[in-house]
């Protein structure tokens, strides 16, 4: 097995925590299901750790920069104990808030909740804690996946699934190293013609702080340039400051598969600069593109396929056209803002693959990284620890820009921008290879 089941963005160190935290309680038989997940958290992690020293066993295992992530991940969540713990704060308070029992009752089922926790869900944690401690120093290389033999060939087939495309690695890196290069013209040929936007970017102003009006704002605004969706319901709220991680700004949760009209978004309290982020999760960017896709082409499968380098691009794309809808009131700057921001994305994505199947030395990967003003151990935490974890947002964005960017020059003044949206939007979770043929009968029927 060439996936690790602790990462320091993912794996079960961090997805676990958010599942319990957000699991929603509509009857009192969830209330009965969650503690008994609860009950088996200890056991269910003793299987992983298991799995994990196997790999390790194997010579197969990540590096030190890469555990003291994992490991800061498994502290911070135990730093909380008893009552103070996330998962019992958050669940608890659900419990209080569900209507069909009695205050002896909840405090029962709370009771049952905080025992679970204090006796499997921490414990789970410190063993996983434990584990990683007894291993830390004993890597014998960075932790690329292009060192072991058999996982350059997972790490392939890893990357193709992230990047919703079945072109070979060779030609993902390739159309990345030429999405930087015209990002950099385009933002060369800004900057000659218009030098005041340089000291603008930092300084850029949307508007609205707000996040429920952001959203509200974003839905009424949006349906010039995307087609609409009939009944779309949303709502937002801020994480309770336990569950709260400076990394995250906001996120949308898929809604459940018996009421798929229900969306909820959660935002960080202190995050700033809320816009592009609830543009990117709300409208026109994910709950955008979700609703869409239920309400046009709606099947339970829709809950079990992942397309991800699709959605993402799409939300990528979708908040980067977004700054029209604001009140930044300046095109250019907009444009600006898009290329700046997702230059980052692209950059990450391409040392991923420099580093995991391209093999970049230690030297290769300080060198570039000096060059663009990275944090090189950072980014090699980041490449190694949860590899492809950006190639989705940059990559998938090059392919929809792309796309955009074709059927404009093909089209001049009968591109139409709603009518492209609905094309990509009409080909559902796909494939990029799809994408592109739609878009192409696109083009050819509008000549």
């Amino acid at each position: 097995d060439w996936s690790f089941l602790f990462t320091p963005n993912s794996g079960l160190n961090n997805n676990l925590v958010t599942m319990f935290t957000e699991f929603e309680i509509r009857s009192e038989e969830d209330i009965q299901d969650i503690i008994n997940y609860a009950s088996q958290v200890r056991e269910y992690f003793k299987a992983a750790i298991e799995v994990t020293k196997n790999q390790y066993a194997g010579g197969f295992f990540q590096n030190d920069a890469v555990i003291e992530d994992i490991l800061d991940s498994l502290e911070r969540f135990i730093s909380k104990k008893g009552k103070n713990n996330e998962i019992y704060a958050v669940l608890s308070k659900s419990i209080d808030n569900f209507d069909g029992l009695d205050t002896a009752k909840k405090e029962e089922y709370k009771s049952q909740l905080l025992k679970e926790v204090n006796q499997s869900v921490i414990p789970g944690f410190e063993d996983a804690i434990a584990f990683y401690n007894s291993v830390k120093g004993t890597a014998t290389h960075n932790g690329a996946f292009c060192k072991w033999d058999g996982a350059k060939k997972y790490y392939e087939i890893l990357i193709q699934d992230k990047c919703s495309t079945t072109l070979s690695l060779e030609e993902i890196s390739s159309q990345l190293e030429e999405g930087i290069n015209s990002i950099l013209k385009d933002v060369s040929g800004m900057l000659t013609k218009n030098p005041d936007l340089y000291e603008q970017l930092y300084t850029a102003d949307y508007g609205y702080t707000d996040a429920k009006e952001i959203l509200d704002v974003l839905n009424a605004s949006i349906y010039d340039d995307y087609p609409e969706i009939p009944g779309v319901e949303y709502t937002v709220s801020y994480l309770d400051p336990t569950v709260v991680a400076d990394s995250i700004a906001a996120y949308y949760l898929n809604p459940p598969m018996d009421n798929f009209k229900k969306n909820i978004i959660r935002v960080n309290p202190s995050a700033s600069d809320l816009y592009l982020t609830l543009a990117h999760e709300g409208f026109p960017g994910h709950c955008y593109q979700n609703m869409y896709e239920l309400n046009n082409n709606y099947t339970p499968l829709l809950y079990y396929m992942n397309f991800i380098g699709y959605t993402e691009g799409w939300a990528v794309y979708a908040e980067g056209y977004s700054h029209k809808y604001s009140k930044l009131g300046n095109e250019k700057l907009g444009e600006l803002l898009m290329m700046d921001s997702v230059l980052s994305y692209l950059l990450v994505g391409y040392i991923d693959l420099q580093v995991n199947y391209f093999g970049w030395s230690e030297e290769e990967l300080n060198e570039f990284c000096s060059d663009w003003g990275f944090d090189s151990a950072m980014i090699e935490s980041l490449v190694i620890g949860d590899p492809g974890l950006y190639l989705p947002y940059g990559y998938g964005w090059l392919r929809m820009y792309n796309n955009r960017k074709k059927a404009e020059d093909a089209l001049g003044k009968k591109f139409d921008a709603k009518e492209f949206n609905q094309v990509i939007l009409d080909c559902g979770f796909s494939m990029f290879e799809y994408v592109d043929e739609q878009v192409d009968l696109y083009i050819s029927s509008k000549k």
